[in-house]
């Protein structure tokens, strides 16, 4: 069944949602249709429309149970507007989506302009961004969801009709009512439909194992680390080995992308905040 202007209410009268952001709730492929439904009808009623990835490393769709994808189906996008931002290398030079792999909270971008966020919604800098191509009218608010083992997806919240003012009120009140229930229904569905078999289930490091990747992580050699730590250079190949048998790693480069999808080391490496630091 097609979702259009029509038919909307009609369907989205088949559930009695207590919130927006419990509707738009996915745990199970059926929950996929009606969570997208209602954050449709939320967005119609601030005049704005949605687009949905859920993994910016590849742009792939968001399917419903049928099959179908929901940029189209619910969102209303045409097919050459959604096929037009899944081109790579066009999608990896774009600016907005480049923040969206280091910001935490919503944010307003323009054809001219981008704002970083403070607090909910404050602008708090603006610079010359890159051209926007593709389904852009003049404003538009970015919605970063940054989920487990390291994905990005991101929310997209484009004015229906041409704006050159006013958006950005509107985006606000909608991005602060609805920036949760897109984000549990992003989650939801990559919960869902991922595939974790990559992954160790239960991994547990040791303080020592965790140093030694966490320097590696930061382009030190065995010997650099034997030497910042105080061991013996078989040491730290000893701990290194234990690390990638516990994660199921073919190699240390392997047993530190896994241990950062893990959150056991991280970009805050406790060890040059302690002061172990070579030059």
């Amino acid at each position: 069944m097609s979702v259009n202007a029509s038919n909307l209410h009609t369907i989205s009268n088949q559930f009695a949602p207590q919130s927006l952001a419990e509707c738009a709730t996915v745990r199970s492929h059926a929950d996929i249709l009606d969570g997208a439904i209602a954050l449709e009808r939320e967005a119609r009623a601030y005049g704005l429309r949605l687009m949905v990835w859920p993994d910016l490393a590849t742009f792939a769709s968001m399917l419903d149970a049928d099959g179908d994808p929901v940029n189209i189906r619910v969102f209303g996008w045409a097919e050459e507007q959604i096929e037009a931002w899944q081109d790579i290398d066009d999608a990896a030079r774009a600016r907005l989506l480049r923040l969206c792999r280091t910001q935490t909270d919503f944010y307003a971008i323009s054809r001219h302009e981008i704002g970083l966020p403070v607090g909910a919604f404050g602008i708090a800098a603006r610079g010359r961004s890159d051209s926007l191509d593709g389904p852009f009218v003049d404003h538009a608010v970015i919605v970063p969801v940054l989920l487990q083992f390291g994905q990005i997806a991101a929310a997209l919240v484009i004015a229906r009709e041409p704006l050159r003012s006013g958006l950005i009120a509107r985006a606000q009140w909608f991005a602060t009512n609805a920036a949760d229930a897109i984000r549990r229904f992003i989650a939801g569905y990559v919960e869902l439909t991922q595939d974790q078999r990559y992954l160790p289930p239960d991994t547990v490091l040791s303080h020592r194992e965790v140093e030694c990747l966490g320097w590696i992580a930061h382009g030190k050699t065995d010997f650099e680390i034997s030497v910042i730590l105080g061991c013996s250079h078989a040491g730290v190949r000893y701990h290194l080995t234990r690390a990638c048998t516990k994660l199921d790693a073919n190699n240390r480069a392997q047993a530190v992308f896994r241990a950062g999808q893990l959150g056991l080391i991280s970009p805050s490496f406790a060890g040059l905040e302690n002061g172990s630091r070579l030059s």
